[in-house]
């Protein structure tokens, strides 16, 4: 399904992206992943296999993701796929917001996101597609979420517009929020938040509830593969509910 394919997994060195990455792995991808330290990285690509490689970046800097997409240019030529995971930030009550917890938020998932996508883009072209693995926020806002609405909302957002300047070059993006409880990307559990199936929102739709993180993996290899090509601009919620 994905022999050959070049693809970069943010944060996939572990937790979810890791798994993602584990998943790609098996159907043949070349892959890059990136981590928190060499350690991290060195066992990843031990279990990945002979076709991934790993680096170090902190890609809520920008020169770091220019760094790393200039790194798979030189050693792979293109991108076909990119596959961004947010990071974990906790939330805070208003009254309690630090500037240090704003910045955290929307650098891990909102100026990491966009300065990766921006920085492979010339880099990927026709037939290409950009999955965003990010926690789901539920539609009721509970007590202390405000930033994390704000974040969810402002991605949704960007995708909607990006949708026209990556299909200029025949590039989908997607989103997907994972709503188990037990995987380190989000922090929020949303195993007992009671959600339709489907959701009237446009572009929203839902996949089966599974109660193991093999549902993320399936719909991230989906996403990654030219079965999905129909899919752009859509969030697709999986996992535990």
């Amino acid at each position: 399904m994905l022999r050959n394919r070049v693809i970069l997994v943010t944060n996939g060195a572990s937790g979810i992206g890791l798994a993602i990455a584990q998943g790609l792995a098996s159907h043949g991808a070349e892959l890059i992943v990136t981590g928190a330290t060499q350690a991290q990285i060195d066992d990843a690509v031990a279990k990945l296999g002979f076709y991934a490689t790993g680096a170090l970046a902190d890609l809520s800097k920008v020169a770091d993701a220019e760094r790393l997409l200039a790194r798979v240019q030189a050693t792979h030529g293109r991108l076909d796929v990119l596959i961004v995971t947010t990071a974990t930030v906790a939330d805070l009550p208003i009254g309690k917001i630090t500037e240090s917890a704003f910045d955290q938020m929307f650098d891990a998932n909102i100026k990491g996101v966009a300065f990766t996508i921006q920085a492979a883009r010339s880099i990927m072209g026709d037939g290409g597609s950009v999955v965003i693995i990010g926690d789901h926020v539920p539609g009721t806002h509970e007590q202390g979420m405000g930033l994390r609405h704000a974040a969810k909302s402002a991605l949704r957002s960007l995708v909607e517009g990006w949708t026209t300047d990556l299909g200029e070059i025949g590039v989908r993006v997607n989103l997907l929020s994972e709503c188990s409880a037990t995987s380190p990307v989000g922090s929020i559990s949303a195993a007992s938040n009671k959600e339709l199936l489907f959701s009237p929102r446009r572009n929203r739709f839902s996949f089966e509830p599974s109660s193991s993180q093999r549902e993320i993996i399936e719909v991230a290899t989906f996403l990654a593969s030219d079965t999905s090509h129909y899919l752009n601009g859509v969030e697709l919620l999986a996992g535990k509910r």
